[in-house]
Protein backbone atom coordinates (compact mmCIF):
# COMPACT_ATOMS: atom_id res chain seq x y z
CA UNK A 1 0.00 0.00 0.00
CA UNK A 2 1.07 3.42 -1.23
CA UNK A 3 3.78 1.47 -2.85
CA UNK A 4 6.37 4.05 -3.41
CA UNK A 5 7.42 7.44 -5.19
CA UNK A 6 10.26 5.48 -6.94
CA UNK A 7 8.01 2.69 -8.14
CA UNK A 8 8.50 2.39 -12.26
CA UNK A 9 7.04 -1.08 -12.31
CA UNK A 10 5.15 -3.85 -10.46
CA UNK A 11 7.55 -6.92 -8.61
CA UNK A 12 4.71 -9.59 -9.38
CA UNK A 13 5.75 -11.61 -6.49
CA UNK A 14 5.31 -8.92 -3.89
CA UNK A 15 1.81 -7.80 -5.75
CA UNK A 16 0.94 -11.70 -5.10
CA UNK A 17 1.85 -11.77 -1.42
CA UNK A 18 0.04 -8.14 -0.95
CA UNK A 19 -3.02 -10.38 -1.62
CA UNK A 20 -2.18 -12.82 0.58
CA UNK A 21 -0.74 -9.89 3.13
CA UNK A 22 -4.70 -8.28 2.89
CA UNK A 23 -6.28 -11.35 3.25
CA UNK A 24 -4.09 -12.38 6.75
CA UNK A 25 -5.10 -8.86 8.12
CA UNK A 26 -8.87 -9.81 7.58
CA UNK A 27 -8.49 -13.42 8.85
CA UNK A 28 -6.63 -11.60 12.12
CA UNK A 29 -9.47 -9.21 12.64
CA UNK A 30 -12.33 -11.82 12.15
CA UNK A 31 -10.54 -15.60 12.56
CA UNK A 32 -11.90 -18.78 12.01
CA UNK A 33 -12.69 -20.00 15.18
CA UNK A 34 -10.69 -23.93 15.57
CA UNK A 35 -8.51 -25.72 17.15
CA UNK A 36 -5.59 -23.85 14.90
CA UNK A 37 -6.81 -20.67 15.94
CA UNK A 38 -3.94 -19.86 18.29
CA UNK A 39 -1.45 -20.79 15.86
CA UNK A 40 -3.03 -18.80 13.00
CA UNK A 41 -3.03 -15.92 15.10
CA UNK A 42 0.57 -15.75 15.69
CA UNK A 43 1.47 -16.52 12.32
CA UNK A 44 -0.82 -13.18 10.73
CA UNK A 45 1.10 -10.88 12.49
CA UNK A 46 3.30 -11.18 9.46
CA UNK A 47 0.99 -8.70 7.42
CA UNK A 48 1.14 -5.18 8.41
CA UNK A 49 5.01 -5.34 8.42
CA UNK A 50 5.06 -6.83 5.06
CA UNK A 51 3.17 -3.89 3.88
CA UNK A 52 5.89 -1.30 5.06
CA UNK A 53 8.74 -3.46 3.59
CA UNK A 54 7.32 -2.96 0.77
CA UNK A 55 6.49 0.59 0.80
CA UNK A 56 10.19 0.76 2.19
CA UNK A 57 11.38 -0.66 -0.46
CA UNK A 58 9.93 0.73 -3.71
CA UNK A 59 11.17 4.19 -1.56
CA UNK A 60 14.87 3.36 -2.74
CA UNK A 61 16.90 5.18 -5.13
CA UNK A 62 20.29 6.41 -5.36
CA UNK A 63 18.81 10.07 -7.49
CA UNK A 64 18.25 12.69 -5.61
CA UNK A 65 14.77 13.55 -3.86
CA UNK A 66 12.35 15.57 -5.32
CA UNK A 67 10.60 17.44 -2.68
CA UNK A 68 7.28 17.49 -5.41
CA UNK A 69 7.10 13.81 -5.00
CA UNK A 70 7.38 14.08 -1.59
CA UNK A 71 4.68 16.36 -1.15
CA UNK A 72 2.40 14.77 -3.78
CA UNK A 73 2.77 11.39 -1.72
CA UNK A 74 2.27 13.04 1.73
CA UNK A 75 -0.80 14.77 0.06
CA UNK A 76 -1.87 11.24 -1.02
CA UNK A 77 -1.70 9.58 2.24
CA UNK A 78 -3.53 12.32 4.70
CA UNK A 79 -6.06 12.65 1.71
CA UNK A 80 -6.52 8.79 2.49
CA UNK A 81 -6.70 9.02 5.72
CA UNK A 82 -9.36 11.54 6.28
CA UNK A 83 -11.44 9.87 3.60
CA UNK A 84 -11.62 6.55 5.35
CA UNK A 85 -11.84 8.64 8.93
CA UNK A 86 -15.20 9.80 7.93
CA UNK A 87 -16.42 6.82 6.47
CA UNK A 88 -15.78 4.85 10.21
CA UNK A 89 -16.76 8.26 11.65
CA UNK A 90 -20.37 7.95 9.97
CA UNK A 91 -20.67 4.27 10.48
CA UNK A 92 -19.76 4.82 14.32
CA UNK A 93 -22.30 7.83 14.22
CA UNK A 94 -24.74 5.66 12.65
CA UNK A 95 -25.00 2.81 14.12
CA UNK A 96 -24.72 4.45 17.80
CA UNK A 97 -27.52 6.84 17.03
CA UNK A 98 -29.81 3.74 15.73
CA UNK A 99 -29.14 1.74 19.12
CA UNK A 100 -29.63 5.08 21.13
CA UNK A 101 -33.03 5.93 19.71
CA UNK A 102 -33.78 2.06 20.10
CA UNK A 103 -32.92 2.75 23.83
CA UNK A 104 -34.33 6.29 24.26
CA UNK A 105 -31.43 7.52 24.93
CA UNK A 106 -30.17 11.40 24.73
CA UNK A 107 -28.78 11.56 21.04
CA UNK A 108 -26.96 15.17 21.75
CA UNK A 109 -24.94 13.24 25.05
CA UNK A 110 -23.87 10.55 22.69
CA UNK A 111 -22.58 12.66 20.17
CA UNK A 112 -20.60 14.81 22.54
CA UNK A 113 -19.27 12.13 23.97
CA UNK A 114 -18.08 10.42 20.82
CA UNK A 115 -16.68 13.60 19.46
CA UNK A 116 -14.95 15.01 22.63
CA UNK A 117 -13.36 11.23 22.75
CA UNK A 118 -11.75 11.72 19.61
CA UNK A 119 -10.51 15.27 20.05
CA UNK A 120 -7.84 13.44 22.47
CA UNK A 121 -4.18 13.31 21.52
CA UNK A 122 -4.23 9.84 21.21
CA UNK A 123 -6.61 9.32 18.72
CA UNK A 124 -5.36 13.01 17.04
CA UNK A 125 -2.15 11.52 16.48
CA UNK A 126 -2.69 7.43 16.55
CA UNK A 127 -5.74 7.04 15.38
CA UNK A 128 -6.73 4.63 18.79
CA UNK A 129 -10.84 5.99 18.48
CA UNK A 130 -12.49 5.00 15.20
CA UNK A 131 -10.92 1.81 13.71
CA UNK A 132 -7.21 0.46 15.66
CA UNK A 133 -5.95 -0.90 12.45
CA UNK A 134 -6.08 2.52 10.74
CA UNK A 135 -2.48 3.61 12.76
CA UNK A 136 -1.34 2.33 10.13
CA UNK A 137 -1.61 5.74 8.12
CA UNK A 138 -0.66 8.00 10.37
CA UNK A 139 2.52 5.63 10.83
CA UNK A 140 3.11 6.12 6.71
CA UNK A 141 3.15 9.81 7.43
CA UNK A 142 5.36 9.39 9.90
CA UNK A 143 7.93 7.24 8.06
CA UNK A 144 7.71 9.00 4.63
CA UNK A 145 8.66 12.18 6.51
CA UNK A 146 11.60 10.36 8.31
CA UNK A 147 12.76 9.39 4.71
CA UNK A 148 12.18 12.91 3.64
CA UNK A 149 14.77 13.84 6.67
CA UNK A 150 17.06 11.01 5.60
CA UNK A 151 17.57 11.93 1.93
CA UNK A 152 17.31 15.15 2.50
CA UNK A 153 20.51 15.46 4.80
CA UNK A 154 21.83 12.27 3.99
CA UNK A 155 21.25 10.04 7.21
CA UNK A 156 21.00 6.58 5.37
CA UNK A 157 24.17 5.15 7.79
CA UNK A 158 22.03 6.33 10.68
CA UNK A 159 19.24 5.44 10.15
CA UNK A 160 20.90 1.40 9.40
CA UNK A 161 22.11 1.32 12.25
CA UNK A 162 19.37 2.94 14.34
CA UNK A 163 17.19 -0.17 13.02
CA UNK A 164 19.04 -3.11 15.21
CA UNK A 165 19.12 -1.00 18.50
CA UNK A 166 15.19 -0.17 17.19
CA UNK A 167 14.01 -3.40 17.28
CA UNK A 168 16.40 -4.84 20.27
CA UNK A 169 14.26 -1.79 22.67
CA UNK A 170 11.24 -2.70 20.88
CA UNK A 171 11.37 -6.01 22.27
CA UNK A 172 13.21 -5.68 25.81
CA UNK A 173 10.28 -2.24 26.38
CA UNK A 174 7.47 -3.62 24.97
CA UNK A 175 7.08 -7.22 23.60
CA UNK A 176 9.41 -8.88 26.39
CA UNK A 177 9.39 -6.85 29.21
CA UNK A 178 7.27 -9.54 31.06
CA UNK A 179 9.68 -12.39 30.24
CA UNK A 180 12.63 -9.81 31.17
CA UNK A 181 11.69 -8.20 34.06
CA UNK A 182 8.34 -9.93 35.57
CA UNK A 183 5.73 -7.06 34.56
CA UNK A 184 4.79 -5.17 31.45
CA UNK A 185 5.00 -1.25 30.77
CA UNK A 186 1.82 0.64 30.22
CA UNK A 187 0.45 -0.40 26.88
CA UNK A 188 -1.13 3.07 26.57
CA UNK A 189 1.93 4.89 26.96
CA UNK A 190 4.04 2.46 24.78
CA UNK A 191 1.93 0.81 22.11
CA UNK A 192 2.31 3.83 19.73
CA UNK A 193 5.62 4.19 20.00
CA UNK A 194 5.77 0.25 19.14
CA UNK A 195 3.49 0.60 16.11
CA UNK A 196 5.27 3.62 14.88
CA UNK A 197 8.87 2.95 15.31
CA UNK A 198 9.14 -0.78 16.52
CA UNK A 199 6.67 -1.94 13.54
CA UNK A 200 6.39 1.12 11.10
CA UNK A 201 9.80 2.69 11.10
CA UNK A 202 11.93 -0.60 11.68
CA UNK A 203 10.03 -2.38 8.98
CA UNK A 204 9.96 0.68 5.86
CA UNK A 205 13.51 1.05 6.28
CA UNK A 206 14.16 -2.39 6.02
CA UNK A 207 12.81 -2.25 2.54
CA UNK A 208 14.29 0.24 1.87
CA UNK A 209 17.76 -1.01 3.14
CA UNK A 210 17.09 -4.16 1.63
CA UNK A 211 16.79 -3.38 -1.90
CA UNK A 212 20.08 -1.38 -1.61
CA UNK A 213 21.24 -5.03 -0.81
CA UNK A 214 20.18 -6.04 -4.24
CA UNK A 215 22.60 -4.76 -5.45
CA UNK A 216 25.44 -6.43 -4.16
CA UNK A 217 27.05 -9.72 -5.00
CA UNK A 218 26.24 -11.01 -1.61
CA UNK A 219 22.56 -10.88 -2.92
CA UNK A 220 23.18 -12.80 -6.34
CA UNK A 221 25.24 -15.34 -4.63
CA UNK A 222 21.86 -15.77 -1.82
CA UNK A 223 19.51 -15.60 -4.54
CA UNK A 224 21.43 -18.24 -6.64
CA UNK A 225 21.47 -20.31 -3.50
CA UNK A 226 17.72 -20.30 -2.50
CA UNK A 227 16.39 -20.78 -6.33
CA UNK A 228 18.39 -23.24 -6.81
CA UNK A 229 15.45 -25.86 -5.80
CA UNK A 230 12.05 -24.98 -4.99
CA UNK A 231 12.53 -27.78 -1.87
CA UNK A 232 14.52 -24.74 -0.03
CA UNK A 233 12.42 -21.81 -0.15
CA UNK A 234 9.76 -23.98 1.41
CA UNK A 235 11.87 -25.54 4.09
CA UNK A 236 12.53 -22.20 4.84
CA UNK A 237 9.26 -20.70 5.77
CA UNK A 238 8.12 -23.88 6.99
CA UNK A 239 11.35 -23.59 9.36
CA UNK A 240 10.35 -19.96 10.05
CA UNK A 241 6.58 -20.23 10.86
CA UNK A 242 7.17 -23.66 13.06
CA UNK A 243 9.96 -21.82 15.39
CA UNK A 244 7.49 -18.65 15.72
CA UNK A 245 4.86 -20.77 16.84
CA UNK A 246 6.90 -22.89 19.04
CA UNK A 247 8.11 -19.38 20.65
CA UNK A 248 4.56 -17.88 21.05
CA UNK A 249 3.48 -21.28 22.70
CA UNK A 250 6.98 -21.27 24.74
CA UNK A 251 6.32 -17.34 26.11
CA UNK A 252 2.37 -18.67 26.98
CA UNK A 253 3.70 -21.34 29.41
CA UNK A 254 4.85 -19.14 31.10
CA UNK A 255 2.44 -16.82 31.31
CA UNK A 256 4.78 -13.96 29.31
CA UNK A 257 2.34 -13.02 27.12
CA UNK A 258 3.48 -10.84 24.91
CA UNK A 259 1.52 -7.99 23.46
CA UNK A 260 0.68 -7.31 20.50
CA UNK A 261 2.16 -10.35 19.43
CA UNK A 262 4.65 -10.05 17.38
CA UNK A 263 7.72 -12.10 18.74
CA UNK A 264 11.39 -12.32 17.13
CA UNK A 265 10.22 -15.21 14.81
CA UNK A 266 7.57 -13.08 13.52
CA UNK A 267 10.62 -11.10 12.30
CA UNK A 268 12.92 -13.81 11.37
CA UNK A 269 9.13 -15.41 9.19
CA UNK A 270 8.84 -11.86 7.22
CA UNK A 271 12.28 -11.48 6.48
CA UNK A 272 12.30 -14.77 5.30
CA UNK A 273 9.43 -14.73 3.21
CA UNK A 274 10.78 -11.48 1.35
CA UNK A 275 14.17 -12.91 0.78
CA UNK A 276 12.11 -15.34 -1.21
CA UNK A 277 9.85 -13.03 -3.05
CA UNK A 278 12.69 -10.59 -4.00
CA UNK A 279 14.19 -13.94 -5.46
CA UNK A 280 11.36 -15.42 -7.39
CA UNK A 281 9.89 -11.51 -8.70
CA UNK A 282 7.90 -13.48 -11.26
CA UNK A 283 6.05 -15.92 -8.60
CA UNK A 284 2.16 -16.40 -8.91
CA UNK A 285 1.89 -14.15 -12.77
CA UNK A 286 0.10 -16.99 -14.08
CA UNK A 287 -2.41 -17.53 -11.37
CA UNK A 288 -3.55 -13.41 -11.46
CA UNK A 289 -3.88 -13.14 -7.44
CA UNK A 290 -0.95 -10.34 -7.93
CA UNK A 291 -3.86 -8.53 -9.86
CA UNK A 292 -5.90 -8.87 -6.71
CA UNK A 293 -2.66 -7.61 -4.58
CA UNK A 294 -2.12 -4.64 -7.05
CA UNK A 295 -5.33 -3.02 -7.37
CA UNK A 296 -7.53 -4.26 -4.24
CA UNK A 297 -4.95 -4.86 -1.41
CA UNK A 298 -5.11 -1.24 -0.15
CA UNK A 299 -9.23 -1.12 0.40
CA UNK A 300 -9.58 -4.73 1.78
CA UNK A 301 -6.97 -3.27 4.21
CA UNK A 302 -9.27 0.15 5.04
CA UNK A 303 -12.82 -1.37 5.05
CA UNK A 304 -12.61 -5.17 5.86
CA UNK A 305 -13.59 -3.68 9.41
CA UNK A 306 -16.33 -1.84 8.03
CA UNK A 307 -17.49 -4.87 6.28
CA UNK A 308 -17.31 -6.96 9.14
CA UNK A 309 -19.17 -4.85 11.43
CA UNK A 310 -21.95 -3.81 9.06
CA UNK A 311 -22.02 -8.28 8.47
CA UNK A 312 -22.47 -8.54 12.05
CA UNK A 313 -25.19 -5.87 12.92
CA UNK A 314 -27.71 -7.15 9.92
CA UNK A 315 -26.60 -11.21 10.30
CA UNK A 316 -26.68 -11.62 14.46
CA UNK A 317 -29.86 -12.22 14.71
CA UNK A 318 -30.29 -14.50 11.76
CA UNK A 319 -30.27 -18.58 11.25
CA UNK A 320 -27.53 -17.82 8.69
CA UNK A 321 -24.91 -16.16 11.17
CA UNK A 322 -23.27 -19.69 12.88
CA UNK A 323 -22.99 -20.27 9.28
CA UNK A 324 -21.31 -16.83 8.14
CA UNK A 325 -18.88 -17.33 10.95
CA UNK A 326 -17.38 -20.17 9.76
CA UNK A 327 -16.46 -18.67 6.21
CA UNK A 328 -16.37 -14.83 7.51
CA UNK A 329 -12.56 -14.16 6.88
CA UNK A 330 -13.56 -15.10 3.14
CA UNK A 331 -17.16 -13.71 2.63
CA UNK A 332 -15.84 -10.26 4.17
CA UNK A 333 -12.53 -10.44 1.69
CA UNK A 334 -14.86 -11.10 -1.31
CA UNK A 335 -17.07 -8.53 -0.37
CA UNK A 336 -14.84 -5.55 -0.16
CA UNK A 337 -12.54 -7.01 -3.34
CA UNK A 338 -16.22 -7.26 -5.23
CA UNK A 339 -17.75 -3.58 -4.19
CA UNK A 340 -14.32 -1.92 -4.92
CA UNK A 341 -14.12 -3.37 -8.57
CA UNK A 342 -18.11 -2.23 -8.40
CA UNK A 343 -17.02 1.15 -7.79
CA UNK A 344 -14.12 1.02 -10.01
CA UNK A 345 -15.97 0.40 -12.88
CA UNK A 346 -18.61 3.12 -11.68
CA UNK A 347 -15.66 5.21 -12.28
CA UNK A 348 -14.30 3.84 -15.33
CA UNK A 349 -18.20 4.80 -17.06
CA UNK A 350 -18.49 7.76 -15.19
CA UNK A 351 -15.51 8.97 -17.02
CA UNK A 352 -16.46 7.73 -20.74
CA UNK A 353 -19.60 9.50 -20.14
CA UNK A 354 -18.00 12.70 -19.25
CA UNK A 355 -15.07 12.39 -21.94
CA UNK A 356 -18.26 11.87 -24.91
CA UNK A 357 -19.87 14.85 -23.25
CA UNK A 358 -17.13 17.11 -23.69
CA UNK A 359 -17.00 15.86 -27.39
Amino acid sequence: MTGGIHMKQRITSFDTFRAVAAFIIVFLHYPLLNRFTDEAQVLVRIAVPYFFMVSGYFHYSTKELKSKKILKELKKIIGLTIIVNIVYLILRLSVKSYYCIQNRQDLHRLWSRIFSQLARPRYIWFNFGLAGHLWYLRAMIFVVIVFAIMKKFKLEKFVKYSIPLIIIADLCLCKYSKALYGWHYPRRILEPLEKFIGVGYSYFFMGYFYRQFEQTERFEKMKKAITKSPVIPAVMVIAAAVLNVLEAKWLDSHKWNVQPYNYIGTLLLIVVIFMILSCYKTLGSKTGIHIIGQKYSEYIYFYHVLCGKLFAIFLKEKAIYPYYLKVRPFVIYLTVMFVTMFFMWCKRVLKKEMKLQEM
